[in-house]
C-alpha cells in the first residue's frame, strides 16, 4: 500500500493521461483532414464505423484505464516504484527493456486473442477497426484494455522498481507508441519515421492480414516466429 501520497507521481500520471488523450484527439483530426488525405494509409471510400458509433466505448475504456491504473499503483506501489535516485544513463536503458519484455508479451498474448473463440467474444471488437485513427487505440474490449496494461505494469515489475522518474517517462513512453501505432498516416518528414513504421505495420494487421504482425512495437518476434508481414506502398490508397 501506498505510504504517502507521492505528488510528483499524481502530477506526472494526470500529465501523461491528458497527453494521451490530446495528442489522440490531434491526430485522429489530421487523418481525417483534407489537408493531409494524401498521406492516409487508407482512404476508406466506406467506413462501416463512424465515428458517432466509436465515442461512448471510447469515453469508457479512457476512463476505465484510469481505474486500472489507479488500482495497480496503489494496490502494487512498492513493486513498481521506490524513492532512490537513479542514474539519468540507465534510463534509455529501462525503457527499452521494459518495452521489449512488454512487446514479447504481448506478440503471444496477441496471437492467442486472435484464436477463434476469444476473436469472437472479445478481440473482434477491436478488429471491427479496419481504418484505424489514434482514437481506435480506445476502441477495445474491457478485457482487452485490462490484459495490455497488466502487461505493461507486469514488465516494469519484472524491471523494476522504479524511481517516480523513471516510471512517469517510461509510460510515456508506451503510452505514445501505442497511441502511434492506430495514427493511419505516412508523413513525409523523416522525424515521423518511427511513428510512419508504427502505423503501416499495424495497419497491415488490421486490414490486409489479421494474422500477421501480431507484435506492438518491434517486428523482431513476427519475423522469429514467421508473422511478419511487411507493408507495401500497394497497401496505400482508396479501398472500398
Amino acid at each position: 500500500m501506498v505510504a504517502q501520497i507521492n505528488f510528483p507521481l499524481i502530477a506526472g500520471l494526470v500529465g501523461v493521461y491528458f497527453f494521451s488523450v490530446i495528442f489522440t484527439v490531434l491526430q485522429t483530426r489530421a487523418a481525417k483532414s483534407e489537408r493531409y488525405k494524401q498521406y492516409r494509409l487508407y482512404t476508406p471510400v466506406n467506413d462501416p464505423l463512424a465515428n458517432t458509433s466509436k465515442v461512448p466505448r471510447t469515453f469508457f475504456i479512457i476512463l476505465f484505464i484510469a481505474c486500472i491504473w489507479t488500482a495497480y499503483l496503489t494496490q502494487g506501489y512498492d513493486w513498481v516504484i521506490h524513492d532512490e535516485p537513479s542514474a539519468f544513463a540507465v534510463l534509455p536503458v529501462q525503457i527499452l527493456a521494459v518495452l521489449l519484455i512488454y512487446d514479447f508479451m504481448f506478440y503471444w498474448v496477441h496471437r492467442v486473442f486472435h484464436l477463434p473463440l476469444l476473436m469472437r467474444y472479445v478481440h473482434y471488437v477491436h478488429h471491427k477497426v479496419r481504418f484505424p485513427t489514434a482514437i481506435d487505440d480506445y476502441y477495445l474490449h474491457p478485457i482487452d484494455t485490462l490484459w495490455v496494461t497488466t502487461l505493461f505494469f507486469l514488465s516494469v515489475t519484472i524491471v523494476g522498481p522504479f524511481n517516480t522518474t523513471t516510471f512517469i517517462a517510461t509510460l510515456f513512453v508506451w503510452v505514445f507508441m501505442n497511441n502511434s501505432i492506430h495514427g493511419g498516416l505516412n508523413l513525409p518528414n523523416p522525424v515521423f519515421r518511427l511513428t510512419n513504421y508504427l502505423a503501416r505495420m499495424h495497419n497491415v494487421h488490421h486490414g490486409k492480414n489479421m494474422s500477421s504482425n501480431f507484435g506492438s512495437f518491434f517486428p523482431f518476434w513476427d519475423m522469429l516466429f514467421g508473422t511478419h508481414h511487411r507493408s507495401k506502398k500497394e497497401h496505400y490508397g482508396q479501398i472500398n
